[in-house]
């Protein structure tokens, strides 16, 4: 159990993946959310926190804010590139890699100091929605390879365990090509690696479906100055999302010249960023062409994915006016939110508010403005089992007798508890 969670776990879970770079989970019932992903490691490799800038991508992650403005705890890259004024984990580690003298190696010559931690001492005291799951990463180099250990304190593996593949297999890759070793086996030990119950029938469905082997990406070329590049991404994806109402005008060439000076290999990260902003454009048709020329390894999920985030946006040409400007303060408070969300579809706002509030509070699951009116939609479209309580048997006009439960399923049917 975990807090109130029903949950079933392994501890002590270990997995060695020999080929890091089949990072692409390709499965029919769980592929890797592509644009989620590496919206998620640019973020994390620009070492910042803040809360808007990967909430343009992934609006989920405000639940697990504390402040409403920050997520130090979710953003490993904050902890990794700049923990302190000046200080680069990740540059620490490929100097260590590449220096390997006796000063660091051990009697027996093997380099085992070259570490990155995430997690903190005052993680196991402070209070917070936002305490990492990752522990830390160990890099061993032996006979020129690189080999990783990621350990993880707890990893959903369901919901979370995709994107911890992909982005630290990835960060793994770009020491190891810094450090000119080659890419060896990756290890993820995860202390507590658990499914919640609610996700027992989709992991029948993974199980029965396929297994596949996963995508594979290219190697990431030698000599390129990967962490440079991932850097001007990261320069190059906050100019995108900053200047999102300049895009209504652009045409497909001006739009794919803003990602100027990355290589071959890193541009197509920018691409598939650079989709999801001309779908909060309502340019979906350029998008979509954007996609289209993604390479394959990338292109396969992406389209799929603008579809069902943007697929019933207004045409193209909505004009400048249409288009909300990226913010990093939210428009209303969280509650304000929900009860508009509730009251659009006629739904007593006060009492699923108030239900909305206890769930918050009880089982930390925070829903965006949108979430809430996906819920509020669910029930009253029933499209969720509500118990029937009244002579109505739960009609539209006596939504006073759903209850917490009734609205918890809806908000796990729909996904929003993770």
């Amino acid at each position: 159990m975990d807090g109130e969670k029903p949950s079933r776990e392994l501890l002590g879970y270990s997995v060695v993946i020999e080929h890091p770079r089949r990072r692409l989970i390709d499965n029919d019932i769980r592929p890797l959310p592509l644009i989620s992903a590496v919206a998620r490691f640019v973020w994390t490799m620009a070492g910042n926190a803040r809360l808007a800038d990967i909430a343009f991508y992934e609006p989920q992650v405000e639940r697990f804010t504390d402040d409403g403005l920050s997520v130090p705890g979710s953003n490993y890259g904050a902890r990794l590139r700049q923990p302190y004024p000046g200080f680069d984990q990740v540059r620490g580690a490929i100097d260590r890699l590449r220096d390997g003298d006796s000063k660091v190696a051990g009697a027996d010559g093997k380099l085992r100091r070259a570490a990155n931690v995430i997690w903190k001492p005052e993680d196991a005291l402070r209070m917070s929605k936002d305490i990492p799951c990752a522990f830390g990463l160990f890099y061993f180099p032996r006979e020129d390879k690189l080999l990783t250990q990621l350990v993880m304190r707890s990893n959903n593996a369901v919901a979370l365990m995709p994107f911890n593949i992909f982005e630290f297999t990835l960060l793994a890759e770009v020491i190891a090509v810094e450090a000119e070793l080659e890419l060896g086996p990756f290890r993820v030990d995860a202390m507590s690696m658990h499914i919640y119950d609610w996700d027992e029938e989709r992991v029948r469905q993974i199980l029965a479906s396929p297994i596949g082997t996963g995508v594979e990406m290219p190697p990431i070329p030698a000599g390129s100055n990967a962490l440079e590049q991932l850097d001007l991404l990261a320069q190059r994806e906050a100019e995108l999302r900053h200047q999102l109402h300049t895009l209504a005008d652009e045409s497909l060439k001006q739009v794919l010249a803003r990602g100027e000076g990355l290589d071959s290999y890193w541009r197509p990260f920018f691409e598939i960023l650079l989709t999801q902003a001309l779908g909060k454009a309502k340019r979906l048709d350029l998008a979509r062409e954007v996609a289209g020329q993604l390479p394959d390894y990338f292109s396969y999920q992406v389209a799929a994915e603008l579809e069902e985030r943007f697929g019933s946006v207004e045409p193209e040409g909505s004009g400048p006016a249409a288009i909300a400007e990226p913010t990093l303060f939210p428009i209303s408070k969280p509650g304000e939110e929900v009860a508009h969300a509730f009251r659009d579809n006629g739904i007593d706002t006060d009492h699923l508010h108030t239900l909305l509030d206890e769930i918050e509070q009880s089982e930390g699951i925070r829903l965006s403005h949108q979430q809430a009116d996906e819920v509020a939609r669910a029930i009253a479209e029933k499209k969720v089992d509500i118990a029937a309580r009244s002579e109505g048997e739960g009609d539209a006009e006596d939504f006073k007798a759903v209850d917490r439960t009734d609205v918890l399923r809806a908000i796990r049917r729909l996904g929003f508890d993770r």
